[in-house]
């Protein structure tokens, strides 16, 4: 693959495809056959677009979380007529589903952990308490002597 040389017209296109196509940035760069290292090398050299990709990959991650209510939702391939004509559970779709939304839930906990991740609530409401014994020496019990 050719270097591609930045332009904010390109830039504004790999954004674009993040924050509104929902693509990962791999796809992004690749629908302009732009190598990933260099619109990477080019947030490090460049606070604005390291600033406006961040935002790209929010507004990708809320893209997502409504990929998941969709899909947990959509219940139209829920069952099939089997060959009796009788309604059964299409379970290779129920499955399907299950492991769409848990990929996505997954991806979001890894892109966002503070938003998206598991959260763990410790509570310690409980008494502590701690027992002091003095000990005293005198020179006279020190038996190493």
């Amino acid at each position: 693959m050719a270097k591609s040389r930045k332009s904010a017209a390109l830039c504004q296109r790999i954004l674009d495809r993040i924050a509104k196509e929902g693509l990962s940035l791999r796809k992004a760069c690749e629908a302009d056959n732009l190598p990933l290292a260099n619109f990477l090398f080019w947030c490090n050299n460049d606070q604005t677009l390291a600033e406006q990709y961040a935002r790209a990959r929010e507004i990708r991650a809320d893209l997502l979380f409504e990929e998941i209510i969709e899909i947990a939702d959509e219940a139209s391939n829920d069952t099939i007529v089997d060959s009796n004509g009788y309604e059964k559970p299409n379970s290779e779709w129920i499955t399907r589903s299950k492991l769409r939304v848990d990929a996505r839930k997954w991806v979001l906990a890894k892109m966002q952990p503070k938003k998206f991740g598991d959260k763990i609530e410790v509570d310690n409401k409980g008494d502590m308490g701690l027992t002091v014994k003095i000990v005293e020496f005198s020179k006279g019990d020190n038996k190493n002597d």
